[in-house]
């Protein structure tokens, strides 16, 4: 294992010291306005990082090839910034910092911490970032932690943000369905608008309307309740649309139902996933991810059997797990970054037809 990820000590200090210092340097000769230009050094010093290392709030992420420590971070069970304080149920990540030499650590760390919350039971994880930096709320939403209001701290003006897992939530009774109704398509719109832009989010009224055109255009997972709790959206589209979507002219939220084409037996065409989206109390849980995309393998499948065709595929992604999906389990082509922070991928119909069979077979479908 390339990382460990351990509570500090205090003959570690001096290390985790040089990492803020150097960190804060780097961002003086990048041109970011951050750390570097308020009293960060000055409030989270020696002395601070000492007092957390004696309460086990510090840990630290160590590279073990290189023996080296390249990131820390300090967990709290409680703060007082949030209103509810949900103490002993929820970590409070703070001073997340990582060696400017060493590339995706914070994401490592992330995970790592993920991994802890989960192991004490803890049912969230929660996070705050200036609200004017749009790399770093981009960065946080791409890893699961979503806006859940603002946060005012002395001069400072941030974004709460909030991971929720799901170690209590029941899981009995999923299924995939494709029919859906007006009030459903309202259910997928609101788990969208924890995910997406409010111009990048196609109406409840408009997915409707392309499903009465098109009654393949939605894959859907219900819980033992019968509620959406996860959707995908499979539209196959006209060339001029697909291809303007393709070339970041577009965006789903503009897509009307006219350019939704029916399937006819033995035609090609160009199909769109997007708007991947899923309830964040279910949020990275690996059965309901799991039953989502078999409910794309079938519908694929069914699409075969009526000799339905593929030209080729796009699909576009806004989270990591968006991303990996993309690129490790459909082999998908990274396009280019979209004008709405996100990635678009492609790869040709025939060549994702063979990838879903060879689904198939892995998830015995």
């Amino acid at each position: 294992m390339k990382y460990k990820f351990i509570h500090a000590n205090e003959t570690m200090l001096d290390s985790i010291y040089n990492i803020f210092e150097k960190r804060i340097e780097w961002m003086d000769n990048v041109g970011i306005k951050q750390w570097n230009v308020t009293n960060y050094i000055e409030t989270f010093n020696k002395n601070y990082l000492k007092q957390q290392i004696l309460e086990n709030n510090l840990y630290v992420m160590i590279n073990n090839d290189k023996n080296k420590i390249v990131g820390a971070i300090v967990l709290h069970e409680k703060d007082n910034k949030w209103e509810d304080n949900e103490e002993h149920s929820t970590y409070y990540l703070h001073n997340l910092v990582t060696d400017v030499q060493e590339k995706r650590v914070g994401i490592e760390i992330l995970n790592a911490v993920d991994e802890l919350a989960r192991k004490n039971n803890k049912e969230k994880l929660r996070l705050d970032c200036a609200e004017n930096n749009e790399f770093l709320n981009s960065y946080y939403k791409k890893a699961g932690y979503f806006f859940v209001g603002k946060i005012e701290w002395g001069s400072y003006k941030g974004n709460k943000r909030e991971k929720v897992l799901n170690n209590n939530i029941s899981l009995d009774g999923l299924k995939i369905d494709y029919k859906f109704n007006f009030e459903d398509f309202k259910v997928i719109e609101n788990i969208e608008h924890k995910y997406f832009e409010n111009d990048n989010i196609a109406p409840a009224e408009e997915c409707e309307k392309w499903y009465e055109k098109n009654d393949l255009t939605c894959v859907g997972v219900r819980n033992s309740e019968n509620k959406v709790i996860a959707s995908v959206s499979v539209l196959p589209l006209k060339y001029e649309i697909y291809k303007q979507i393709y070339e970041n002219k577009m965006n789903e939220a503009e897509i009307n139902y006219n350019q939704i084409v029916e399937y006819q037996e033995s035609k090609s065409y160009y199909i769109y996933l997007s708007s991947i989206s899923i309830d964040i109390n279910y949020r990275n849980n690996y059965k309901v991810i799991t039953t989502l995309l078999k409910g794309c393998i079938d519908l694929f499948d069914m699409l075969a059997k009526k000799n339905i065709l593929i030209k080729e595929v796009m699909a576009e992604a806004s989270t990591i797990h968006g991303e990996k999906i993309c690129k490790k389990l459909l082999k998908m082509e990274h396009i280019r970054d979209t004008s709405h922070d996100s990635k678009i991928y492609t790869v040709d119909g025939i060549e994702f037809t063979n990838i879903i069979k060879k689904l198939q077979k892995k998830f015995k479908i």
